[in-house]
């Protein structure tokens, strides 16, 4: 194996359960756009937020550690780093290096709380989703 176990727990932490996370949020997003009756995308909001709070937290926690270990095994060479080097110049990488890849769910907060706020701003105070909105 070019990467033990260890390493890999480290590096990715809890991606796939992220991944996951944010699918089932895009489907039900996607659903409740599609559905007839009114959406409640607030309602949508409020639970997915209360998924991610924990898992988000746990792999921002994470982050510092993996980007180091990361680093230490570019730095001795050898097959990790040829690994990495062929990973990045594959085209779906679109020539960005694993690290780049690691730190959006980091991003992705900020951009998540934003986008919140700017929901909250454009939704009328009276609308029945303002209280899942905020809470």
């Amino acid at each position: 194996a070019i990467f033990s176990h260890e390493d890999l727990d480290l590096i990715f932490s809890n991606i796939s359960l992220i991944t996951i996370i944010n699918s089932k949020f895009l489907e039900t997003l996607d659903h409740e756009w599609k559905s007839p009756s009114v959406p409640a995308f607030g309602r949508v909001i409020a639970e997915a937020a209360k998924q991610m709070r924990g898992v988000y937290t746990r792999y921002i926690c994470n982050y510092a550690e993996a980007d180091r270990r990361l680093s230490e095994l570019k730095a001795n060479g050898g097959d990790q780093q040829r690994y990495l080097d062929v990973c990045r110049t594959h085209p779906d990488a679109k020539g960005l290096d694993l690290r780049s890849f690691l730190i959006q769910p980091v991003q992705r907060v900020p951009r998540y709380r934003l986008l919140l706020e700017e929901l909250l701003a454009l939704t009328p105070d009276d609308e029945a989703e303002v209280a899942d909105l905020r809470a």
